[in-house]
């Protein structure tokens, strides 16, 4: 019986974004008066760009640049709000629970490409 690798490798601006997004989630969970001025840049720039970053490599192989921004950046904040409407409706809003919906978001939209390509590329 023979066994291929089916897993492709990951870029190294995956690993990045992946590392970025475990960060900023363990940064979430720790407790309030830990982390100061650091914590406090980093969840809102995690926050808002986090979801954007990884939507703009996928939109790179479709759109110009300029374009794949505006979208990625509108499609980050669109996670954003909606993540957080969702929770306060249910009753559920917590800080960690933003930033695990966006850093879920954040990780699928990183593997998206290598899942693809183990998959076989549908276009």
């Amino acid at each position: 019986m023979r066994f291929t690798n089916t897993m492709t490798t990951l870029r190294p601006v995956q690993i990045v974004l992946l590392s970025w997004t475990l960060l900023s989630f363990v940064l979430a969970v720790l407790p309030p008066d830990m982390g100061g001025t650091v914590r406090a840049l980093n969840a809102v720039l995690f926050i808002t760009l986090g979801p954007g970053c990884a939507l703009f490599l996928l939109l790179l192989e479709y759109m110009p640049p300029a374009e794949a921004a505006v979208v990625a950046i509108g499609t980050s904040l669109v996670t954003l709000v909606l993540g957080s409407q969702v929770l306060l409706i249910m009753g559920f809003w917590r800080t960690w629970g933003v930033t695990g919906i966006v850093a879920l978001v954040t990780a699928a939209l990183t593997l998206l490409p290598s899942l693809r390509a183990v998959g076989g590329d549908a276009r």
